[in-house]
């Protein structure tokens, strides 16, 4: 077997501690990672190398190093900074004692080496598809051939006990050397396969299988270090228990998994570093924390059973915990008997405010010192009306009626889950803002920057600071930050507070067709309306709109005539041609991005109807591409009367066309009918007009009769207020108000 040399090249991962530990006192140490393949003969940067926790790790700390696997090679061993050897495993917990250099050593596989043997439990051959040894990479197929007065069950990886297959062929590719038993079973028997979900770990049984139908077996989950318990579940995900330690009755052959979550060591004590001589009740700080001692005391005499120097001595009372914890999975801690005491009872307690506790579990202390461990779980604490997502405080008590057996209790560690984003560490600051905070304002509306807790060591309410002002006189969007010091240590959430006219538009009830737009300002409403105006749309052709268009601009003075758009005129409905009116597109079919004008069979944003008016033909010319304004110039022109509907036409055109632009800026004349030259305006203008001129009776009616047709609506007709919350901080918009009101 070829060995490559030792650090031929070394691919370092240096895991750089912070200069201060996790309690005042502790020593920081540094762990670095090498790996002895040479980087010039690696196709990447080599087998990934890991140590947790990554930082803040300090003498005395359990820790974890993990080197991968690593196609073509390998693992061999851990070895230390002088040679020798210090670990066979490529996943690997210890406890610090001091900084640390270690090498990942590997080395390369040879062509034919893995080796794969397949066996089963009733000495029957199980065929496999080629003779090894095999390259790495190899496709075989293993066979389980049938076999009389049995019944095949499954396949399973000998080395780590996991099912594999209930199927009688199984195809994997070679890559490593395996051993792979065939699981055959006689009428009336079943096969359990009892596992974990953590690699290497799998439960403790009282007894193997085969079974008989109804046959009990004794399960435990075993304690694994930095995870917690948390069910008992069949292959199907049906969870059968939350107990460690169950009796489970054989009716059919399956899996049954123990499933655990990695949990995060956040506090710890052994008590080394406080005194307290009494059995008076009393509050002691250690390691950062402060807790209640109550007929309890910190003894280091020989006949204190402990892990150290020292640890506490309860003769009828308890210790506290004065900070809670959210998100606890797990708590362990020692105990035992004191000196020449008999063994009696050593309870575990919770608590949501420190005035009902309810009992958890409860074990005896024995003269020789134990671990107790217990898992929380919503299931558990149900019954109380609590959950472990709540700040809950801990008890560790001893029965006041044998008091004259004293206990001890050392080494209290407090986990909690790794995996959930909301964990509140107890050795740093923690900012909650009110989930009600407010974060929008209308003009002049007074703001305060309170609505904020802070947490440290203990769940008591603590006042943050703010960095920032709203200055609700302004419209626009301020940076506000809360944040919390203590111990050298901050905290801080910064969010985002806007300032509108009139803030209590987001709070605004809305008919079903707009449901999802509550709340929404800006670009986000922009998006929000647009997904629903075209969700379903069913544009009509440019021809058809010479007949929509004498139902939808009906004179509401004269059901024979239609409403011309700009000036009003009556005139009557009758298609013609277009001699006495046509069809005017308010935004130019010029500037709608297409490559040539709208013909009768069009279907598209040329034949939308929103944007579709009966108009006199002279107007029609007259008024051609030019943008609309106060004035009328050479570019410009005036909608008179019509000025808001055109405005409303154009906010719809631009929410139902994001190939649309509004703007304030005349574009290159050149640039008709080219997708560049899709641009109108003045923006400024219309936000005026829209105000000045407001929804009427027609154009309500109008959009009904559209929705009819076209299955789709103008938002800005059915809620004008919109376009204050999209064009919220536009100058003209506010400068209207100010004006008018």
């Amino acid at each position: 077997m070829k060995r490559l040399s030792l650090l031929f090249g070394i691919i370092t991962i240096l895991f750089t501690l912070s200069a201060c530990g996790l309690f005042q006192g502790d020593q920081p140490v540094t762990i670095e990672l090498n790996h002895n393949l040479d980087p010039a003969e690696l196709e990447d940067d080599g087998p990934r190398l890991s140590v947790k926790p990554e930082n803040n790790i300090i003498v005395g700390q359990e820790i974890t190093i993990t080197a991968s696997t690593y196609p073509g090679y390998q693992f061999v061993e851990w070895r230390n900074q002088d040679g020798t050897s210090f670990s066979t495993q490529p996943v690997t917990r210890f406890v610090v004692e001091a900084s640390k250099t270690l090498t990942a050593v590997y080395e390369a596989y040879e062509v034919g080496y893995f080796n794969v043997t397949a066996f089963s439990n009733i000495n029957e051959p199980i065929h496999l598809s080629q003779e090894g040894p095999f390259v790495p990479g190899t496709r075989l197929t293993i066979t389980a051939p049938p076999v009389e007065g049995y019944t095949f069950d499954h396949f399973r990886d000998v080395d780590s006990g996991r099912l594999i297959t209930r199927q009688q062929n199984y195809t994997f590719d070679v890559n490593q050397d395996r051993t792979i038993e065939a699981i055959y079973l006689e009428e009336d028997t079943f096969f359990v396969v009892f596992e974990t979900n953590i690699d290497g770990i799998i439960p403790i049984v009282s007894h193997d299988g085969p079974y008989v139908d109804g046959e009990e077996v004794t399960v435990e989950a075993p304690l694994v270090p930095n995870h917690g318990f948390i069910h008992w579940q069949t292959e199907d995900g049906t969870i059968i228990s939350y107990e460690t330690i169950i009796e489970y009755t054989v009716t059919q052959s399956e899996q049954v998994i123990a499933i655990y979550n990695e949990t995060a060591l956040i506090y710890e004590t052994d008590f080394e570093d406080v005194d307290k001589p009494s059995f008076a009740r009393g509050t002691i700080e250690t390691r950062g924390h402060l807790w209640t001692l109550h007929e309890a005391l910190i003894g280091s005499s020989h006949l204190d059973r402990r892990v150290g120097e020292q640890g506490v001595r309860l003769r009828s009372g308890y210790i506290e915990s004065v900070f809670a914890v959210q998100h606890i999975e797990r708590i362990t801690f020692k105990y035992a008997t004191f000196g020449e005491s008999e063994p009696s009872s050593i309870r575990l307690l919770i608590s949501q405010d420190k005035v009902s506790w309810y009992l958890v579990e409860a074990t005896t202390a024995q003269p020789e010192l134990r671990t107790f461990e217990h898992v929380f779980s919503d299931e558990d604490l149900a019954e109380y009306g609590l959950t472990i997502s709540e700040p809950l405080y801990v008890r560790i008590s001893h029965n006041p009626a044998d008091a004259e057996n004293l206990v001890n209790v050392d080494n209290i560690k407090i986990y909690v889950s790794e995996e959930n984003d909301n964990i509140h560490y107890l050795n740093e600051p923690h900012i909650e803002l009110d989930e009600d905070i407010q974060r929008y304002y209308s003009l002049d509306e007074p703001w305060d920057g309170s609505a904020c807790t802070a947490f440290y060591l203990t769940s008591e309410i603590r006042e943050c600071a703010v960095d920032g002002h709203v200055d609700t006189s302004t419209i626009g969007k301020y940076e506000i930050t809360y944040y919390y010091t203590i111990d050298g240590m901050t905290a801080s959430e910064t969010i985002t507070k806007t300032v509108m006219r009139d803030a209590s538009y987001l709070e605004h009830d809305y008919s079903a067709y707009y449901e999802g737009i509550e709340g929404l300002y800006g670009e986000a409403l922009i998006l929000a309306l647009r997904d629903i105006i075209q969700d379903g749309v069913t544009l009509q052709t440019y021809g058809d709109a010479r007949d929509i268009l004498q139902i939808t601009d009906e004179d509401p003075n004269n059901s024979n005539n239609v409403l011309l758009m700009y000036n009003r005129a009556s005139v009557l409905s009758t298609w013609d041609q277009g001699t006495t009116w046509n069809r005017e597109h308010v935004w130019p079919q010029s500037r709608l991005g297409l490559s040539s004008s709208t013909n009768n069979s069009s279907r598209h944003i040329g034949s939308d109807l929103h944007n579709l008016r009966a108009i006199n033909p002279q107007i029609n010319s007259s008024r051609g591409n030019k943008f609309f304004d106060f004035v009328e110039t050479a570019t410009s022109y005036y909608p008179g009367e019509d000025r808001g509907d055109a405005a409303r036409i154009y906010f719809y055109m631009i929410v139902m066309y994001p190939q649309l632009t509004l703007t304030d800026e005349l574009p290159d004349p050149a640039t008709t009918y080219t997708p560049v030259g899709a641009v109108h305006g003045y923006l400024s203008s219309l936000l005026y007009f829209h105000f000045d001129d407001p929804v009427d009776a027609f154009e309500t009616r109008r959009n009904e009769i559209i929705y009819s047709y076209q299955n789709n609506r103008n938002p800005f007709i059915d809620y004008p207020h919109l376009i204050e919350l999209i064009y919220w901080d536009h100058e003209n918009l506010l400068d209207w108000f100010e004006e008018n009101e």
